[in-house]
């Protein structure tokens, strides 16, 4: 997914270096991209949630029994929920870095829309 954002932010700042390149039909190309991302930030969002409800299962089966299996599936998930937020919040930021990118083609192309 990375990679994926990173070549299309790279396309996105070539159109955006000329002004000529601006069209509905990129606006629309660039809305697309924004709706595909949305949809993977929900199931990371999702996802994210379900490995932190784990987490503090396996807290609280630790904290009632002691056991080191408890602990080590503790860590496990611990690692496993920080790089799924680590995860998320670069999705996140990059859907809204991709909100103002839009709104700013759509201020250009129509006259309607926030700066960057």
């Amino acid at each position: 997914m990375t990679e994926y954002i990173k070549k299309h932010e790279e396309y996105l700042r070539s159109i955006l270096s000329s002004k000529e390149a601006y069209s509905e039909e990129f606006l629309k190309y660039h809305l697309r991209q924004i709706s595909w991302i949305q949809h993977e930030r929900l199931v990371h969002l999702l996802v994210m949630f379900f490995a932190a409800f784990l987490l503090i299962l396996s807290f609280t089966a630790l904290y009632l029994t002691g056991s080191w299996p408890f602990a080590l599936l503790f860590l496990l998930l611990l690692v496993l929920t920080c790089f799924y937020i680590k995860h998320y919040y670069f999705l996140e930021n990059t859907v809204q870095r991709w909100y103002r990118i839009a709104n700013y083609l759509n201020k250009e192309l129509t006259g309607t829309g926030t700066e960057l």
